[in-house]
């Protein structure tokens, strides 16, 4: 009988250890997300214009983004081409991808956690707005504030976005990035 009595204590400790370690991945997990976007702003206002030997400036204008996707890694990107481009990630996406061309940085989600839904808020109403796509947000020198780009549609009336994280044992947490700049992780 009090083998059976150590069995059920040991085994409702291992769930409770296993529990435990899931949660504070999901947590990690949200603290490496956040890490990525505040690297972007902090890269696109620390980062200087190229002066060319005549002294002049180079069209470097010190843009640094992160595009998320359900499913696939955290890409943190520099985009110095056109301002045509300044809001879209053009580089690739996929699970397997390379991290190449104006890609900096590519992190995936680790421990079992992955993005469940990504939304974004509109100024007018607060409702969200969510598709299985990506989104982007782009941090430009020298203000704070994020332009987002989400499921491919720039929009200037965006407020916020909400990146859901999810473990296997059903645990969430919330990273927001708002138009401001503001970056939290709840």
């Amino acid at each position: 009988m009090s083998l059976s009595i150590v069995a059920l204590i040991a085994s409702i400790s291992l769930y409770g250890l296993t529990s435990y370690t899931q949660y504070f991945a999901l947590k990690d997990s949200a603290r490496t997300l956040e890490g990525v976007f505040r690297e972007a702003q902090d890269y696109a206002v620390n980062i200087q214009d190229i002066r060319t030997a005549a002294g002049m400036s180079s069209d470097f204008a010190g843009r640094f983004g992160v595009a998320v996707a359900v499913g696939e890694p955290i890409i943190l990107f520099s985009d110095d081409d056109t301002p045509a481009n300044i809001y879209a990630y053009d580089g690739p996406i996929g699970g397997t991808a390379e991290c190449k061309g104006e890609c900096v940085s590519k992190t995936p989600l680790k421990n079992s956690v992955s993005i469940k839904k990504i939304c974004y808020y509109i100024t007018a109403n607060n409702l969200c707005q969510s598709d299985d796509g990506w989104i982007t947000a782009v941090f430009v020198r020298p203000s704070l504030d994020a332009h987002i780009n989400a499921f491919g549609v720039y929009k200037t009336d965006i407020e916020k976005i909400e990146i859901t994280l999810e473990s296997t044992s059903g645990y969430e947490t919330t990273v927001s990035v708002g138009a401001t700049g503001y970056i939290s992780n709840t």
